[in-house]
C-alpha cells in the first residue's frame, strides 16, 4: 500500500495520468443499490475536479446581437459541451460568474442517440467494438449529466430525450446521477408515423423523454388541453349557466339509487404523459432544414410546465436551437451550446429572422479562439485571458528582479504581453533562456513556463533544458504539447455530409482559429453564379497533414450584414469528380441582395469568409 501511495504521489507531481487501477484509491466509488458498470467509468469526484482534463476554458465573445439592458445576456456558445459545462460549473469567467451555477430552472437535451453503435454483423449479433462504443456513449452522457446537475436550481428540472435504442440504459444513468426518487415522468412523444413501413414490426411512432428533478421540490404549472369529442360525449347535458355535465348513476348506503351531476372541468383536460404532436413535415413553416429538429409545441409544453418567466433554460446539445427559440418566445432566458458550425449558423438565422423578434444574445466561442480578438484586448484583460486559458493560479512574485505571474500545477510562469514586442522581433531564444536561468534557475524548481506570442519565439521544439530545469514554451497561438496533458489534445471535426451531423464528438484542450487557404474562382453568368473551389488547405502545417480539409460551404444570398445562412453545401455533395475540386451552381433567382456572403468551413471549424458583389 505504501509503495502504491508513493507511486501515486510521484505521478501527480509529474503531471501524469493515473492508471485506472490507482484512481479508485483517490476517488473511491460508493456503489448505489444498483447502477451500470462498464469499462472507462470515471468517479464523480474526478469529473467535478477542476484540475482534471478536459478542463474549463474561458469564453470569448465574438459578436453581440441587440443591446443589453441589464446584467443578463443570452448565450449561444460554439464549443465542446463538456468543457463549456465545466466552465459554467467553475463559475469564474466574468461573463457568467454567479449568474448561472445553481440557477438554471430547466435543462432539456436531445443528445445523439448513438445509433451507429447498433450495427450488426452478418450473423445478427452486435460486434464487440460496438459494445465498447455503447459504453463510451453512456460515459460521454453521464459525465455531462453530473456537471449539469450542479448547474440546476434546487427546484429545477431536467428532460432527456431518447429513442428506443439507448433509453433503457440512459434511464439507469439518470437514476444514478439524479436519484431514482427524483424521477417524475416517462413522457411519450407520440409523433405519428412517417417513413418506410416496417413489414415485421409494430410501426415505430414514438420517442421517450425522461423527466427528473434535482430535489423533491420543483416548479410545476398545471397545463390543460382541449377535450376530444370522445371525451366530451358523456357530458351531454348543459345547466342554466351553460356548464356541461353528465348524470352518473349512484347508490346510497341503504341501497337507494339516484343520479348525481358530474361536471366537466371547462378549463380542459389535465395534460397527460403521452404528448400527441406530429413530427415536422418538410413543408412546415418552422422547418429549418436541420435533420433532428423537434416541434416547438413539444418543447413549449415542457418549458411552460416547469418554469416561470425570466427563468434560465439550458440546452447543451442545441442542434437547430428549438429550446432557446421557444424560451425566447416565452420570455425565458436561455443558454445554448453546440459543437457544430451548422448548428450555430442555423440558430443564428432562426433567432434573427423570426417574426416575434429576439432578446439580446451573444455569440461566444469556447475552446476555439479568434487570435485577432485576443490581441485587441487591453493588457489586464489579455493577461487574465491567458491565465484562464492555461489554468494559472494568480500569484505575483519577483526573483532577482524578474517578475513572475503565477503558477501552473505548482510551477512558476512568466507571461509576456504581445504589446511588449514588435511583432517581427525575436524576443525569446535560447540566449534569452540561458540568461533567465542565471537569474532564477536555482529558485524555481524543475519546471518553468514561458507564455508568449509565437512570432516572438525563436526556439525549435516545445522546451529547452538548462542544467536540471526544463523551460516550457507555451505559444500564442497554442500548439498542443502532449507532455503537458494527461489526455491527448483533440478537437472535434465538422462533418462533410449530413449523416455526420450528430455523431458523438468531444474535444480536449483548446486551439486558435487559423483561417484556411481557399483557392477558388467565381464566374457570374446569365442565370447562375458558378463557384469552383480548387482546394481548401490548412494555413499551418501544425493543423493537419491533410491537403484538402473542406467540410461545408454556407451562403447568405440576402446581402445582410449579419450573416443569415440560406444555403448549405456539404463537401461530399459538391465534389467535382472531374477536377477533384468542388462546384456550386447558385441560381441567380435565389439572390435577393446586392451581394452574397460565403463562408468556407474546414473540418476543424475554421472559417474563410468573403463577400461577392452580384
Amino acid at each position: 500500500m505504501d509503495k502504491i501511495r508513493e507511486h501515486i504521489i510521484q505521478l501527480l507531481q509529474e503531471g501524469k495520468e493515473l492508471p485506472e487501477e490507482y484512481q479508485s484509491y483517490l476517488f473511491p466509488i460508493n456503489h448505489k443499490e444498483y447502477e451500470l458498470t462498464y469499462s472507462g467509468k470515471v468517479p464523480k469526484q474526478k469529473i467535478l475536479s477542476l484540475s482534471e482534463e478536459p478542463q474549463s476554458i474561458p469564453f470569448q465573445k465574438i459578436k453581440q446581437f441587440g443591446d443589453i439592458n441589464n446584467d443578463w445576456q443570452n448565450l449561444l456558445i460554439f464549443g465542446d459541451n463538456f468543457q463549456v459545462l465545466k466552465t459554467l460549473y467553475e463559475n469564474k469567467d466574468e461573463m457568467i460568474k454567479d449568474k448561472i451555477k445553481g440557477k438554471v430552472r430547466l435543462i432539456y437535451i436531445d443528445p445523439p442517440f448513438a445509433t451507429q453503435d447498433e450495427f450488426k454483423n452478418k450473423q445478427g449479433a452486435k460486434a464487440y467494438s460496438d459494445k465498447i462504443k455503447g459504453a463510451e456513449f453512456l460515459e460521454f452522457l453521464r459525465q455531462r449529466l453530473i456537471l449539469a446537475k450542479e448547474l440546476l436550481a434546487d427546484d429545477g428540472s431536467i428532460f432527456i430525450h431518447m429513442d428506443s435504442k439507448m433509453s433503457h440504459y440512459a434511464k439507469i444513468i439518470m437514476d444514478e446521477v439524479f436519484d431514482k426518487n427524483n424521477f417524475r415522468n416517462e413522457i411519450v412523444w407520440d409523433k405519428g408515423f412517417r417513413g418506410t413501413e416496417s413489414k415485421r414490426l409494430f410501426q415505430k411512432t414514438h420517442e421517450t423523454i425522461f423527466w427528473y428533478t434535482k430535489s423533491g421540490n420543483w416548479v410545476w404549472n398545471q397545463l390543460y388541453e382541449e377535450y376530444s369529442d370522445k371525451n366530451l360525449s358523456r357530458y351531454n347535458k348543459i345547466d342554466e349557466d351553460g356548464n356541461r355535465y353528465a348524470l352518473i348513476k349512484r347508490e346510497k348506503s341503504d341501497g337507494t339509487i339516484y343520479y348525481g351531476k358530474t361536471y366537466v372541468n371547462m378549463t380542459g383536460k389535465k395534460i397527460e404523459d403521452v404528448l400527441a404532436i406530429p413530427i415536422l413535415a418538410s413543408t412546415d413553416s418552422e422547418r429549418t432544414g436541420y435533420p433532428t429538429q423537434k416541434p416547438e409545441e413539444l418543447i413549449e409544453k415542457l418549458i411552460l410546465a416547469t418554469t416561470k418567466e425570466n427563468d434560465i433554460v439550458l440546452d447543451f446539445f442545441a442542434g437547430s436551437g428549438t429550446t432557446g427559440f421557444v424560451a425566447n418566445k416565452l420570455n425565458r432566458r436561455w443558454i445554448m451550446c453546440d459543437i457544430g458550425k451548422l448548428s450555430i449558423y442555423t440558430i443564428q438565422k432562426r433567432l434573427l429572422t423570426n417574426s416575434v423578434g429576439y432578446k439580446p444574445f451573444a455569440l461566444v466561442n469556447a475552446g476555439c479562439y479568434d487570435l485577432n480578438t485576443i490581441f485587441d484586448l487591453d493588457q489586464d484583460k489579455y493577461i487574465n485571458f491567458v491565465r484562464d486559458l492555461f489554468h494559472i493560479d494568480l500569484l505575483d512574485k519577483q526573483i532577482n528582479g524578474i517578475k513572475l505571474d503565477g503558477k501552473r500545477r505548482g510551477d512558476w510562469v512568466k507571461i509576456f504581453n504581445y504589446k511588449d514586442f514588435d511583432r517581427n522581433t525575436t524576443a525569446i531564444d535560447e540566449n534569452y533562456i540561458n540568461e533567465l536561468h542565471t537569474h532564477i534557475g536555482q529558485r524555481i524548481g524543475k519546471k518553468f513556463y514561458i507564455i508568449a506570442p509565437e512570432m516572438n519565439i525563436d526556439v525549435v521544439g516545445d522546451y529547452v533544458d538548462v542544467d536540471d530545469v526544463r523551460y516550457y514554451l507555451l505559444r500564442i497561438p497554442y500548439q498542443a504539447i502532449k507532455e503537458l496533458h494527461t489526455k491527448d489534445f483533440k478537437r472535434a471535426e465538422q462533418p462533410k455530409n449530413e449523416k455526420g451531423i450528430n455523431l458523438v464528438e468531444n474535444s480536449v484542450g483548446f486551439y486558435f482559429n487559423e483561417t484556411p487557404d481557399v483557392e477558388r474562382s467565381i464566374k457570374i453568368e446569365a442565370n447562375i453564379i458558378k463557384i469552383n473551389i480548387q482546394s481548401v488547405k490548412p494555413q499551418y502545417e501544425s493543423v493537419s497533414d491533410k491537403n484538402d480539409v473542406l467540410a461545408m460551404v454556407l451562403i447568405d444570398t440576402t446581402g445582410n450584414e449579419n450573416f443569415i445562412m440560406q444555403k448549405v453545401y456539404f463537401a461530399d455533395d459538391i465534389r467535382n469528380k472531374e477536377t477533384s475540386g468542388y462546384t456550386i451552381n447558385l441560381d441567380k433567382k435565389e439572390i435577393t441582395g446586392k451581394f452574397i456572403s460565403i463562408i468556407y468551413v474546414d473540418i476543424f471549424g475554421n472559417e474563410f469568409k468573403e463577400k461577392v458583389d452580384v
